[in-house]
């Protein structure tokens, strides 16, 4: 194996450990939105402030989440390799 292709693979790695921590955070902020947004809940009662920090977070974080994915992919298919799970709710 040269050293050019264990350096990718390596880089593979991290971005994948990356992917799955950011995943844990998604998911994370994702029950935090649901049972704050709980349906037997008044409207009036609703933390807004709260739940736009949180979805603003969860919107930033998804989009940190594809891009990576993109680079993973782009990355697995240069070194002709599998693409990893990136997700920790998905099993490939």
């Amino acid at each position: 194996m040269t050293s050019s292709r264990a350096e990718k693979l390596g880089l593979l790695e991290m971005r994948k450990q990356a992917a799955i921590a950011l995943s844990v955070e998604i998911h994370g902020l994702r029950e935090q939105i649901n049972r704050a947004t709980d349906a037997h809940q008044a409207i009036s009662d609703l933390p807004l402030e709260e739940l736009t920090i949180q979805m603003q977070k969860w919107q930033q974080k998804v989009a940190e989440h594809r891009q990576l994915c993109d680079d993973i992919r782009d990355l697995a298919e240069e070194l002709n390799v599998p693409m990893p799970a990136t997700d920790v709710r998905r099993k490939r």
